[in-house]
């Protein structure tokens, strides 16, 4: 029971700290991420995401590599890129669906003789 207690302990330090992290980045993140989609409830989307991949892939930073602003910056970019190719594939596939019913309203049209 103690060894629960004290785990919880550590797990709410750690979202304290992390929380920190976000309130120190948070703007900067949220304008990156504005700035490609144009659309603040989007933005927000990403923004929530890209700090959810900086909490799960926080062990692969290395300050030798670079500051933790920039790391965080190549996280946001590949997050980015990642939702324009997924959101690039939705586009193409929904203006299919969009144009078929067209391609059958015509068909139908046609005149016989």
């Amino acid at each position: 029971m103690e060894q629960d207690v004290q785990l919880v302990q550590q797990c709410l330090q750690e979202m304290a700290r992390l929380e920190e992290l976000v309130r120190r980045h948070n703007r900067r993140i949220f304008n990156i991420c504005y700035r490609f989609t144009g659309n603040r409830t989007e933005a927000e989307d990403l923004s929530q995401d890209v700090f959810l991949r900086v909490y799960k892939t926080l062990a692969s930073y290395r300050a030798i590599h670079g500051g933790f602003a920039t790391w965080m910056t190549s996280v946001t970019r590949n997050l980015l890129i990642d939702h324009y190719r997924r959101t690039k594939r939705d586009r193409a596939t929904d203006s299919l669906d969009d144009a078929m019913p067209v391609v059958e309203t015509r068909s139908l049209r046609r005149p016989s003789g």
